[in-house]
């Protein structure tokens, strides 16, 4: 049976790193006057998704879920 919470957490972390994959590579580009500005902003999506990944990982403990889910094929 497929733990629906998990599921959402797993999908909020997916986005997580994703928005912060992105931040990383927008530092390239940043003009050096914003850079601060665009660093501070990576170093938070940086943390929102590892909090995210505690989320995960707190649940699977309290929950006792596992770490695979089911896929649709």
């Amino acid at each position: 049976m497929e733990c629906k919470e998990l599921l959402r957490l797993m999908n909020q972390y997916h986005a997580s790193v994703r928005a912060y994959g992105k931040s990383v590579a927008r530092l390239l580009d940043v003009p050096e006057v914003e850079f601060d500005q665009a660093y501070n902003l990576t170093e938070q999506t940086r943390r929102a998704y590892s909090a995210s990944r505690m989320a995960i990982d707190n649940h699977r403990k309290q929950h006792g879920c596992s770490a695979r889910l089911a896929t649709s094929a």
